[in-house]
């Protein structure tokens, strides 16, 4: 099952929870903080996911971007009209 949520600052981290341990396959996050969701970046990495900020980038201080399965990523960045990725990001994925 996919679902996508969009928010603004959770009160807790659980779709992102949902998604390290794959019960979801993607979380969009918009407006957020460094502070919210940075460290959410290495934690879905480390567990097989990506995230794309919204400039196409890898950046934890865009306001927010794109977490999701591996096998997802490319399908719903073309599909939310985010920007490519640069070569630089794809080489650290």
């Amino acid at each position: 099952m996919t679902r996508i949520g969009e928010a603004r600052a959770p009160a807790s981290p659980l779709p992102l929870v949902e998604l390290v341990r794959g019960e979801i396959d993607a979380f969009l996050v918009e407006r957020y903080h460094i502070w919210d969701h940075t460290p959410w970046i290495l934690l879905v990495e480390e567990a097989g996911g990506r995230f794309t900020d919204r400039t196409g980038g890898h950046a934890g201080d865009r306001g927010g971007g794109l977490y999701s399965n591996a096998n997802l990523h490319s399908q719903l960045l073309t599909a939310l009209h985010y920007p490519a990725r640069s070569e630089a990001a794809v080489d650290r994925s």
